[in-house]
């Protein structure tokens, strides 16, 4: 079946190359904009040494395009005896209704409240992952999470992929697609999200002990223009064991993930 459709998959191929290049050439055209409004934020809300506004998902990953969301992760402190404390308490809904509110009315109060549409403003305080949306005048969203060092740490890892391999881009780009136009992408009704979509193309670039079907050689095919089956990946948390370790201080990590990120390709 492979050699079937050996021309097909060289131009899908091509074809993956090219809408890679434009997606982050749209990214780096909005890219300034996009420093001014985390810049801008930043000001307002990790005034204090322990606080920090960090990038995550795409935004920092390096797999976003010029219609990407911003994801931000705030988090007030790094102080541990004050998060424990301040954890415990976001457990309450009242309490995280009104944390969340806060920072709201903070950013609204500045001198970067013009750059937003407040009537697209909403504060997701009842959701699993409690979030704070807003739109800025250009359209473009910004989500804010609140203490989540899990998103911040996922986020590196998935950027130390990223830029191992350009494969790892061309793989979830195609992997995404196909499964928006098979229907089958929407977390809000129990099918697969962008993430769950990503973290599967990285487990099957980095697992050579899987059993193969037909649909991941043409998948493999289309990352590295041949049949043999080696992994694209090495494992990455062996390979960079020191840079993800579990106990790497968050700020090191926030640090990491301010600078603009680099694609391979």
């Amino acid at each position: 079946m492979i050699k079937k459709y050996q021309n097909e998959m060289q131009r899908l191929n091509v074809l993956l190359r090219e809408e890679a290049i434009q997606q982050y050439d749209d990214y780096n055209q909005t890219y300034r904009y996009r420093n001014h409004i985390v810049t801008g934020l930043r000001r307002i809300l990790a005034q204090a040494r322990t606080q920090y506004l960090v990038p995550v998902g795409s935004t920092a990953s390096g797999l976003a395009g010029g219609a990407s969301d911003i994801d931000l992760v705030y988090i007030s402190t790094t102080d541990e005896k004050q998060r424990e404390r301040l954890l415990r308490l976001l457990t309450k809904e009242s309490f995280r209704r009104t944390f969340m509110a806060e920072v709201k009315n903070r950013i609204e109060n500045s001198n970067l409240c013009e750059e937003f549409d407040w009537t697209q403003t909403e504060i997701i305080h009842a959701a699993r992952v409690p979030i704070l949306h807003l739109q800025t005048r250009n359209h473009m969203q910004v989500d804010i999470q609140f203490e989540k060092y899990a998103s911040i740490r996922n986020t590196h890892y998935v950027r130390h992929c990223v830029q191992q391999d350009a494969r790892v881009a061309l793989l979830n780009m195609w992997a995404q697609k196909w499964l928006e136009s098979k229907k089958l992408k929407d977390s809000k009704h129990g099918l697969f999200s962008t993430y769950h979509v990503l973290m599967l193309v990285l487990h099957f670039l980095q697992d050579f002990s899987f059993h193969y079907s037909a649909v991941h050689y043409i998948c493999f095919f289309q990352c590295t223009g041949s049949y043999g089956i080696q992994p694209v990946l090495p494992v990455v948390f062996k390979k960079f064991k020191e840079s993800l370790r579990p106990s790497l201080p968050i700020q090191q990590i926030a640090l990491a993930l301010s600078g603009k990120p680099v694609r391979a390709f």
